[in-house]
């Protein structure tokens, strides 16, 4: 079998980026690469491979969560991962101040337990403040550009960002 570091090294030579960059977020999340190993594999390869350093994001914790992130990371508004919400807990990614972005594969959200929790926190989300998007498997893989459609507009609206009243009322935290 081969080793992580080939592995790794192979998928960045011979796979679209988005997919290189899933599997690297995966494995760093797993904790079966660390982040100096996988510099160490980039500074051998073209220097065209160096920006996967800056892309990629151990706390990603599924493959649809760094396809999202990946795909909004152009939209100009930061993007973090697993952002702690009191109250609620980790959000898979947040968009500027509020947006929050929630990225559902169906062997963790599958069931009827399982979908009210996922209801219940983004009802807890709601009541905070949070502009919550929910996406499952087909959305991300089947859907994207109307996803990504609906993120912008918000975004040009200024969903994602708490309101100067909101802020002056000191709830924004």
């Amino acid at each position: 079998m081969e080793s992580v570091h080939e592995l790794t090294r192979q998928v960045l030579l011979c796979r679209p980026r988005e997919e290189a960059l899933v599997v690297i977020d995966s494995a760093l999340n797993q904790r079966k690469l660390t982040g100096s190993g996988l510099a160490r594999i980039v500074r051998a390869l073209p220097p065209r491979f160096a920006s996967v350093l800056d892309a990629v994001d151990a706390a990603s914790e599924s493959g649809l969560e760094t396809l999202c992130r990946v795909r909004l990371s152009n939209l100009g508004p930061g993007i973090r991962s697993q952002i702690p919400i009191a109250g609620v807990g980790r959000v898979d990614l947040l968009i500027g101040d509020r947006l929050s972005i929630e990225a559902d594969g169906r062997p963790w959200h599958d069931g009827a337990t399982a979908f009210h929790a996922d209801r219940s926190r983004d009802l807890a989300l709601s009541r905070l403040g949070y502009h919550v998007i929910r996406l499952g498997y087909d959305h991300v893989i089947e859907g994207w550009p109307r996803v990504e459609v609906t993120i912008r507009a918000l975004i040009s609206r200024g969903e994602h960002r708490w309101s100067t009243a909101h802020r002056r009322h000191g709830l924004d935290s």
